[in-house]
């Protein structure tokens, strides 16, 4: 559980400082090279980011709804 936190923090911490320097790098993009392709490499770096979330062991291996509460039995979470 707390290495799930700590990849949400450093995750957290990398989109606090990419952010503003994607959105500065965009609008410099856009009056070299134009809307239509700085919007594709935008797009390109938005599915890059989103593809280590998505494949993220952690969360794939979450349960569906009706399978939480074999899934809290199993990992011990209701011994505190």
């Amino acid at each position: 559980m707390l290495m799930v936190l700590a990849i949400c923090l450093g995750m957290g911490m990398i989109e606090t400082i990419a952010a503003p320097a994607i959105t500065f790098l965009s609008g410099i993009a856009m009056q070299h090279w134009g809307y239509s392709v700085t919007s594709v490499a935008l797009g390109l770096c938005i599915v890059a980011a989103a593809i280590p979330a998505v494949t993220m062991r952690e969360l794939v291996t979450l349960p569906k709804p009706d399978g939480w509460e074999d899934h809290i039995r199993k990992s011990g979470l209701t011994k505190f």
